[in-house]
């Protein structure tokens, strides 16, 4: 790589994730819609960059997607559910 592509690749970092979560008999979780058994899927990708050595800005937007309406979006239920958090992360030595 040259220089300008290692520089990127040092202070930014770029990631993607799936999960899924599956409880069809309302074992571990009850939703607060009061559907009885769900099974969900999220999808997140982010950004981390360096600020310094110790400090790092993190930007993620991750997407919520469910067969059965088991989020809430202004008082109703729905089947899916989006954000985004930004933040920062120190590390003390």
């Amino acid at each position: 790589l040259r220089g300008e592509q290692c520089f990127l690749l040092k202070i930014n970092a770029f990631y993607a994730r799936a999960e899924r979560f599956s409880d069809p008999e309302a074992v571990m979780v009850a939703p607060i819609t009061g559907v009885s058994g769900f099974e969900v899927f999220s999808g997140t990708i982010g950004h981390e960059r360096s600020i310094t050595d110790a400090v790092k800005f993190r930007l993620e937007a991750r997407m919520f997607q469910a067969d059965d309406k088991v989020y809430v979006r202004d008082g109703d239920p729905v089947t899916d559910s989006f954000t985004i958090t930004g933040g920062l992360v120190a590390r003390f030595k």
